[in-house]
């Protein structure tokens, strides 16, 4: 077996795939070199890319080996899923993860299988799934869209709830919350992280054309511009009398309690503070050290709330806890 990307989703694959005998890895990002052979079972967990480059790469050289099986964990839009069909013709299983943060564990996952003329390839190469799983054979196209309408789902979740907060205050999300029936999600900073944002653009780009959403879309986006201007109003109001040039800002990650910058909208905040002030931008869980200057600037603005964020803002006089996407002073 081998195992194409050791990210978040491809160390979840091989906690697994290595209970069923030896796994090659191959990463060379994180310093795994290839090594493609033939007759092999590959395993694909990479981050694609936007236009998917990467993932048509991996298969372009699996494309050159004997008697390749090939299963996908990735998620795939609806315009990869026909590049994939027509340009490779070997046999591949498509098993969108269901890979959850936090320690939860998915237990149905859905498989889609593409150019499988031996229901055996199939049934090998998916055993390590079937036995870790509840699997549901499923159309290509319904397990593309399934995984793209999961993700796009949480995304307008969050996008609605920063919207009723910027609309009407934040303290209107708590009060909806106490009917029986209703659970909005927290608002927040933005929609970090790998896949909401992108697998949101592939629903968008499959669904017929829906202006709600589409709008719903583009307000999620610019959340951190918004929160950035709240913080920006909330400093000016509280400085009437002299003009800040520094400030500290706490956390980097895309949630809490994680290192994992990737489409992180505390980085997009900072950067956009960072054309009004000095930033002096800390993570604990991310960086080595304390920038200088640190624990002596005019404000500390919290933009992550790692465990023990308040230990921090208490060394500072001024602070701002813009997590729920508004900037309040505390």
């Amino acid at each position: 077996m081998t195992l194409v990307g050791y990210g978040f989703v491809g160390q979840a694959a091989y906690e697994i795939l290595k209970r069923y005998g030896e796994v090659k890895i191959i990463d060379p990002a994180k310093g795994y070199p290839e090594c493609y052979s033939d007759n092999e079972i590959y395993y694909i967990a990479i981050d694609p890319g936007l236009d998917f480059s990467g993932l048509y790469d991996v298969l372009d050289k699996i494309k050159e080996r004997l008697n390749p099986i090939v299963v996908i964990e990735s998620t795939l839009s609806m315009k990869a899923l026909d590049t994939i069909e027509w340009k490779y013709q070997f046999p591949m299983i498509y098993v969108p993860e269901r890979v959850q943060p936090g320690g939860k564990k998915a237990s149905v996952r859905l498989y889609a299988t593409l150019h499988c003329d031996d229901p055996e390839d199939a049934d090998e190469a998916i055993r390590p799934i079937r036995d870790n799983y509840d699997l549901i054979e499923v159309g290509p196209e319904q397990a593309v869209i399934t995984k793209l309408t999961e993700n796009a789902y949480r995304y307008f979740q969050i996008a609605f709830a920063n919207l009723i907060s910027e609309s009407f205050g934040e303290g209107v999300v708590s009060l909806v919350n106490t009917h029986q029936n209703v659970k909005l999600m927290q608002p927040g900073i933005g929609i970090g992280g790998l896949c909401l944002e992108k697998d949101t653009d592939f629903f968008l780009d499959a669904l017929p054309r829906n202006e709600t959403l589409e709008e719903l879309y583009k307000f999620g986006k610019k959340i951190p511009s918004v929160v950035a201007g709240n913080i920006e109003e909330e400093i000016l109001i509280s400085n009437v009398w002299y003009q800040v040039k520094t400030i500290s800002v706490f956390g980097k990650a895309y949630k809490p309690n994680t290192n994992i910058t990737t489409n992180s909208k505390a980085l997009e905040i900072a950067e956009k503070l960072r054309t009004r002030y000095e930033v002096l931008h800390y993570d604990p869980l991310i960086d080595a050290e304390v920038p200088k200057g640190f624990f002596h600037s005019d404000w500390l603005v919290v933009l992550v709330g790692h465990a023990y964020w308040e230990q921090y803002a208490k060394m500072f006089r001024k602070v701002i806890d813009a997590r729920s996407g508004w900037a309040r002073r505390v």
